[in-house]
């Protein structure tokens, strides 16, 4: 029961603060404007200052340690793998080229951001924070250019490689990430008290409000009409994704919280970020949408299952 219990540690809390921005919305005190002007406030502040803090206050020589570098490899390597198997497979048996590059994109990109970081703080506190610095600091813009990429090959509007690298390089929370490694690097993560105190303050705001926001934003009116593809996309995203990581993972000799983040990398629900993309660039955004609502809500129970499992086997 200890095991299980660790699992409902982890995304219960995530779970009520979703619950709260769902009724929230639903009884009318906030409305979807007001949620998306909050979202970006999480996104373009509080995100960034819980991402930067952790980068400055990781052990300098944690951060590129032999694990960090091999769990960023296996990271890296395992998102080339899923996004070129996605692509060949969707190709063959999905004709709608908007939908399959939604579809592959749900596949490939998780949220780490927003999901995964959490389940990491639940689990370990402060403790593995060279290792998420790492992989936001290459994971992030990875992301975010091979969706241009992709949703771009979709309408046929894609931009400069250029374009690309640098609206990826420019990500308020890929920014914060350099800015916390090279403030590490440079002054040994010291920040004055009187500073230091209140962003910490605000860092501990980001994710509670990021979770209300996601579920203030969430709609699952339309999840039954394209229930085929949710149903692929969340057994992928959620089950055999994660599954298959972390048993190459554990091969490999990785274990405790490297392993760890793995889990929340790979385990974590399609990102929210792909539902504004696919919106912005007018790439199936419904489609999007339902993708990301429906692994936002069955990633409470896959994410517990995953966390007790590991938990059991100790190696989390």
């Amino acid at each position: 029961m200890e095991y299980i219990y660790m699992g409902i540690r982890v995304v219960s809390p995530l779970l009520s603060f979703m619950l709260v921005g769902y009724v929230v919305r639903k009884i009318g005190w906030l409305e979807q404007g007001t949620f998306t002007k909050l979202n970006t406030l999480v996104f373009r502040l509080l995100m960034p200052i819980l991402v930067f803090l952790n980068g400055s206050q990781a052990d300098r020589g944690e951060i590129f340690s032999r694990t960090n570098v091999e769990v960023l490899l296996l990271a890296l390597s395992g998102i080339a793998v899923i996004l070129f198997l996605s692509l060949v497979i969707c190709k063959r048996l999905i004709s709608n080229v908007k939908d399959r590059a939604v579809i592959v994109q749900g596949i490939y990109r998780s949220n780490l951001i927003l999901y995964g970081l959490p389940i990491i703080l639940t689990i370990y506190g402060d403790g593995p924070t060279g290792t998420v610095s790492l992989l936001i600091l290459f994971i992030v813009p990875t992301y975010n250019i091979i969706a241009a990429f992709l949703l771009g090959s979709a309408t046929n509007t894609g931009k400069s490689g250029l374009l690309l690298f640098k609206q990826a390089f420019t990500n308020p929370l890929v920014v914060a990430a350099l800015l916390g490694v090279g403030y590490n690097l440079l002054f040994d993560g010291l920040i004055p008290e009187l500073l230091l105190e209140p962003l910490v303050q605000l860092s501990r705001t980001s994710t509670p409000l990021a979770f209300i926001v996601l579920g203030g934003l969430l709609r699952i009116q339309h999840l039954f009409e394209s229930k085929r593809a949710v149903i692929s996309v969340c057994a992928l995203r959620l089950v055999l994704v994660p599954g298959v990581m972390i048993l190459i993972g554990v091969s490999l000799g990785i274990s405790g919280p490297p392993l760890a983040v793995l889990l929340a990398a790979f385990s974590a629900p399609v990102a929210v970020n792909s539902y504004t993309m696919a919106k912005n660039m007018g790439v199936s955004p419904e489609l999007s949408g339902d993708l990301v609502a429906a692994s936002t809500v069955l990633s409470m129970i896959t994410v517990c299952g995953w966390v007790a499992l590991l938990s059991f086997l100790r190696l989390i």
